[in-house]
């Protein structure tokens, strides 16, 4: 679930940056899972940033946090952006 989240806190930092309809898919996630998760962990936070934006791959990062402002996991993601299908 952590993974998921990462890889899509990256997957919107990565949206932000791309003018209307222009695609993005990832290409690679890696995480690193520093605590656990529990039932009374609370609202899991996770905020994603660009690191790098070219013209077809974007790298991005993400932390994700417990309600008690604990790290939990971070990671960074791979993206490949691809221009809109031209209508037929």
């Amino acid at each position: 679930m952590l993974l998921t989240l990462i890889d899509s806190a990256c997957g919107c930092a990565c949206h932000t940056t791309l003018p209307a309809g222009v695609g993005y898919t990832s290409i690679e996630t890696k995480a690193n899972f520093s605590r656990p998760l529990f039932p009374d962990s609370g609202r899991i936070r996770c905020v994603g940033r660009v690191v790098t934006a070219g013209r077809t791959i974007v790298t991005a990062d993400a932390v994700a946090t417990d309600a008690r402002g604990r790290v939990v996991g971070h990671g960074t993601s791979t993206l490949l952006v691809f221009p809109p299908k031209a209508a037929a």
